[in-house]
């Protein structure tokens, strides 16, 4: 599922998940690539408000308050600009 983040986040190791070339490639040293453009995480991972990211199987509780409740199509890697994030509490999405 994506989910569009409206705070800072971290995610432990062991997480899975569903990210662009270019989100990969800033935290090359604490991931492996799965293929297809999913990683699993070998160290925790840290993200910025506004983006993007997939995460195979259900997301941490403690993201409830942090990733956005609304739909998010898949970003693609000539994306530059992200709307301001909505707040709410976190619910699966489709691609």
């Amino acid at each position: 599922m994506r989910y569009r983040l409206t705070a800072l986040g971290t995610l432990p190791a062991g997480s899975r998940l569903d990210l662009t070339e270019a989100q990969a490639s800033a935290r090359a040293h604490a991931l492996r690539s799965l293929g297809g453009g999913e990683y699993l995480a070998l160290a925790q991972v840290n993200f910025k408000a506004g983006e993007v990211i997939g995460y195979v199987g259900d997301l941490p509780k403690s993201w409830g308050a942090i990733a956005c409740d609304e739909p998010v199509a898949h970003q693609t890697e000539t994306q530059t600009e992200i709307s301001k994030p909505r707040r709410g509490r976190a619910k699966k999405v489709e691609p």
